[in-house]
C-alpha cells in the first residue's frame, strides 16, 4: 500500500510540472511569486510527507509579525528611539534607517546586550491607517540596541510609523508621522541648505575635501577638461567618465578600454542630483582603483576626482563605488551595508570570538604573500590564506589557495587585519563596523574618511613590510579590554562617519566647493549624453522642512 500510495504521489507530481511546462517561464514565475504553484507544490509534498495540506503556507501569506517566537524578550514601550527614518521625510536616502536602545520592562534600565531582533515588530500605514507592505529589516547590533532598515517603493504624503514589543505595546513616540514621503526614485532636488539640514552634514565640512582643493587655484575648464581628457587618453589603460551637472541633470561621456565601473558613478550622481540642488559643475572621474595625477607639486596639476587617494599624488577623493554602491543598492541588489554590518558586534560576541587574527584574499600585494607565510609560522596567531592567484601565480604550490568564506565568518575572530591591495583595501569600513580590533597596514593610500582616524582609537598600526605584525597581535592578546575599546571605538567611528547620509553629505559639499572654484562656466560638451532618471511619478513638497530630531 505504501509503494502504491507513493508511485501516485510522483505520477501526480509528473503530471503537475507537464502541466506547468506549457506556460511560459514569465508566467510560471509569475504564478510561483504569487504563492499558487508553491501551495500547490506543497499539497502534493504534505501528501507524500503525510501531513496535513492546512499546515503549509506560502512564505508570502505569513504574518510573523502577528506570531512572535515565544523566546523573544519583552522590551519596555519606554526604550529609547532615533534616528532619520523616523524624523525627517527629507532624509530621502534610498535606504531610511532607525534605531531602538531597548529598556528593560522590570526595571527600566537599559539593555547592554542582545535584546533579540525579534523582540520589536514595525507597522507602516498610510494617512489612512492602511498597511503600506513597506519591507523592514531588524538587525541586533548585540551592544542593546536595534537598527531598522526599511526601503521605500512609492512615495506617501503620510507614512505613520508604529514600533511595538512583542505585547504589541506601542515603543517611544509612536506613531511617528512623516509628511510627504519621497521615493529614492523621486526627482525633488532640495536647496543646499535644507539638504544639509535635513542629511545633518557637519557644519565644519570635512578636512579631506579643504585638503584636496587646496591644491588647486581657480579652475579653468576650457583649459583644463581638453587638456586632462588629452592627457590621460593617452595613459596605458586609463579609464575615466567626463561628466557634467547642467540645471540638476546629468550628463556624461566615457573614455577607454574599460569603463564598466561608470555605472557605479552614474549610479550614484544620479541619486545625488535627486536629491540636492548643486551648482552646475563639470569634472573628471577616473574609474580605475589607482590615482591618476602624478604632478603633486606641479603648478600644471590637473584636478583628477578618484576613489582612492594617495600621498603621492594630487587626485581629489571621492567615497569608494563600494560604499556607494552599498548606500544607493541596499535592500535591493546589495544587501551589506553600514546598517546590516552591525549585526554582528563586539559586546554580546567578544568572548566567543577566537584570539587570533584573520585575513582572506586575492594575491594582489607581496605583503600579502610574506602574511600568509607568517601565519603558517605562527598558526596560534594568526589565521591567513589567499583566494585566488592571479599576479603571482608561481607560488601558488608553495602558499596554497584556501577556500573562500563569508565576510561575516570573519567577525568570529577576535582581530581583522587590513592590508593594501592594488591600492587601499577598500573593506576598511566593513572591518570597522564588525565589532573586531582592526590591525592596519602602514600605507601611502587612503580613502576619504581617513584624516578622522587615530591609531590605537579606531584601529592598531602595523608597518608597512609586517615586521611589527606578531607583535601587535600579541599586544591585542594581552590587553583585552584595550583590544575591545579599539573594537567599540571602530564601529562607533562607521555609525558617525560613514552612515548613508554622510555618503551624500561628501559628494554634496566637494562639488559644491570645487563648482566655487570655476572660473569658466560648465557645459554640456560634444559627445555627452544625458544619464536618465528612473520614471516616478511624485509630488515634490518644496514647503516642506525637516522636523527637529526627537
Amino acid at each position: 500500500m505504501l509503494f502504491l500510495f507513493s508511485f501516485l504521489s510522483v505520477m501526480l507530481l509528473i503530471a503537475l510540472f507537464r502541466m506547468l511546462s506549457l506556460r511560459s517561464g514569465r508566467c510560471f514565475r509569475r504564478k510561483v511569486a504569487n504563492g499558487e504553484t508553491l501551495l500547490l507544490l506543497a499539497s502534493v509534498l504534505a501528501v507524500c510527507r503525510f501531513v496535513p495540506v492546512e499546515t503549509v503556507q506560502p512564505e508570502e501569506n505569513v504574518e510573523p509579525a502577528d506570531t512572535p517566537a515565544s523566546e523573544s524578550i519583552i522590551i519596555s514601550p519606554q526604550s529609547h528611539m532615533w534616528g532619520p527614518g523616523l524624523t525627517s521625510a527629507r532624509s530621502n536616502t534610498p535606504v531610511r534607517y532607525f534605531f531602538v536602545h531597548a529598556v528593560q520592562q522590570t526595571t527600566g534600565e537599559n539593555f547592554t546586550a542582545s535584546p533579540g531582533a525579534k523582540s520589536i515588530f514595525v507597522d507602516f500605514l498610510d494617512g489612512t491607517d492602511t498597511h503600506t507592505g513597506v519591507h523592514y529589516e531588524v538587525f541586533d547590533r548585540r551592544d542593546g540596541s536595534l537598527a531598522v532598515r526599511y526601503r521605500l517603493y512609492r512615495s506617501y504624503k503620510q507614512l505613520r510609523i508604529v514600533v511595538r514589543n512583542v505585547e504589541n505595546e506601542w515603543i517611544g513616540s509612536s506613531p511617528y508621522i512623516l509628511d510627504s514621503v519621497e521615493s529614492e526614485n523621486c526627482f525633488c532636488p532640495a536647496p543646499l541648505d535644507a539638504f544639509k539640514m535635513s542629511f545633518r552634514c557637519p557644519l565644519e565640512g570635512y578636512e579631506q575635501i579643504k585638503v584636496d582643493l587646496s591644491r588647486f587655484g581657480d579652475v579653468n575648464l576650457t583649459q583644463t577638461i581638453p587638456e586632462t581628457i588629452s592627457r590621460f587618453s593617452d595613459a596605458r589603460g586609463a579609464c575615466f567618465a567626463h561628466y557634467s551637472i547642467i540645471n540638476n541633470k546629468l550628463y556624461a561621456k566615457v573614455h577607454g578600454p574599460h569603463t564598466g565601473f561608470r555605472m557605479f558613478s552614474d549610479a550614484f550622481l544620479s541619486s545625488l542630483v535627486r536629491k540636492v540642488k548643486l551648482a552646475d559643475v563639470e569634472f573628471i572621474v577616473n574609474l580605475g582603483d589607482y590615482p591618476q595625477e602624478k604632478r603633486l607639486h606641479s603648478a600644471d596639476k590637473l584636478p583628477v576626482f578618484s576613489w582612492c587617494g594617495s600621498t603621492e599624488y594630487a587626485d581629489i577623493v571621492m567615497p569608494t563605488y563600494d560604499v556607494t554602491q552599498a548606500t544607493v543598492d541596499s535592500m535591493s541588489r546589495v544587501h551589506v551595508d553600514m546598517i546590516s554590518s552591525q549585526s554582528r558586534l563586539e559586546t554580546g560576541d567578544w568572548e566567543r570570538k577566537l584570539p587570533k587574527a584573520f585575513w582572506r584574499g586575492r594575491d594582489s600585494r607581496q605583503e600579502r604573500l610574506d602574511l600568509v607565510r607568517l601565519a603558517k609560522q605562527q598558526p596560534d596567531l594568526l589565521d591567513a590564506g589567499l583566494t585566488n592567484f592571479f599576479f603571482f601565480r608561481e607560488q601558488e604550490e608553495e602558499l596554497g589557495r584556501v577556500p573562500y568564506v563569508s565576510f561575516q565568518e570573519f567577525f568570529n575572530h577576535k582581530y581583522q587585519i587590513n592590508l593594501d591591495g592594488t591600492v587601499a583595501a577598500y573593506r576598511f569600513p566593513w572591518l570597522l563596523a564588525g565589532g573586531s580590533a582592526v590591525l592596519k597596514q602602514d600605507s601611502p593610500y587612503y580613502e576619504h574618511f581617513y584624516k578622522h582616524l587615530e591609531a590605537w582609537t579606531h584601529y592598531v598600526p602595523v608597518k608597512r613590510d609586517l615586521s611589527d605584525l606578531l607583535k601587535q597581535i600579541q599586544w591585542l592578546k594581552e590587553n583585552e579590554e584595550k583590544a575591545k575599546e579599539i573594537a567599540r571605538n571602530g564601529v562607533q567611528f562607521t555609525r558617525d562617519h560613514l552612515m548613508p547620509e554622510s555618503i551624500y553629505c561628501y559628494y554634496a559639499l566637494l562639488f559644491q566647493q570645487y563648482a566655487d572654484k570655476l572660473r569658466t562656466p560648465a557645459t554640456v560638451r560634444d559627445g555627452m549624453v544625458e544619464v536618465e532618471q528612473p520614471k516616478s511619478t511624485c509630488d515634490c513638497n518644496e514647503n516642506s522642512s525637516p522636523r527637529d530630531e526627537l
